[in-house]
């Protein structure tokens, strides 16, 4: 059986193994497949500048822009019956305020819209294919049960004294890599742009500002950049109330 010393030798194989393995499969995981770039509309433009919550909140702006939405001093979100979406993606955030999700947009990233989007902007090679990110996040099982073996053997091992604090040490930095790593690989629901989305993103925010833009400012920065200042504060002081009270999207990417 190996002693506490032999085994940390051993864990430290296994987690540079891990490591070699989770970037080359991240790696491929964010790289472009898609064909010829296509300039990425307000929603694209959300999804590259802060995710699924981003593009969420950019559809809300449109919708409280032509008053399908309303957004009261106290913070309540109240839509305007016989309210019609201007699209799909505005359909979807009308799905869920009326389903009383609030701003936290739980259904979201699920709604066939939003996954449509995905796949467009996969196809112009601006985010990876969410089948690639959902295979490499995989990979956490292999860092789970190399966290697991080293909290068996420190339960083992826990007199053992100095030796067994540095297993704990170990396993305490092993469990921070891990998590840098699957933060730098992204999700399949807010997936990281790839070296042609974050050009595309770059463009955009070095585009002059069209005089009383909605979609695209908010697409950029956040609900904080909804034309209408007292609208603004409102929008974002009730988003990131909810990011807290729910942990959905919230004020996520503001």
């Amino acid at each position: 059986m190996f002693t506490t010393q032999g085994y940390l030798g051993w864990h430290w194989l296994a987690v540079a193994v891990a490591t070699a393995l989770t970037i080359a499969a991240g790696v491929w995981a964010r790289r472009a497949t898609g064909g010829v770039a296509v300039e990425p509309d307000a929603y694209g433009t959300a999804l590259l500048a802060g995710g699924h919550c981003r593009v969420a909140h950019t559809a809300l702006a449109g919708l409280v822009a032509r008053r399908a939405v309303r957004v009261d001093r106290l913070g309540r979100v109240h839509v305007i019956d016989g309210a019609l979406p201007a699209d799909p993606v505005e359909g979807a955030v009308l799905t869920d305020l009326r389903a009383g999700g609030g701003l936290a947009f739980p259904a979201f990233a699920a709604n066939q819209a939003y996954l449509d989007l995905l796949d467009r902007m996969a196809a112009a090679g601006h985010v990876p294919e969410r089948g690639r990110v959902k295979r490499v996040r995989g990979l956490v099982w292999l860092w789970a049960a190399i966290v697991a073996a080293g909290a068996v053997r420190f339960a083992v091992s826990a007199h053992g004294g100095s030796l067994a604090g540095d297993l704990l040490l170990a396993l305490a930095v092993t469990a921070v890599l891990a998590a840098v790593l699957f933060k730098w690989i992204g999700d399949s629901d807010s997936p990281r742009p790839t070296r042609r989305g974050r050009r595309a993103r770059a463009v955009a925010r070095r585009a002059a500002p069209v005089a009383g833009a909605v979609l695209l400012p908010v697409a950029l920065v956040g609900l904080s950049a909804y034309p209408d200042p007292e609208v603004a504060t409102v929008l974002t002081a009730v988003a990131s109330s909810e990011e807290r009270d729910t942990n959905g999207c919230g004020g996520c990417g503001d």
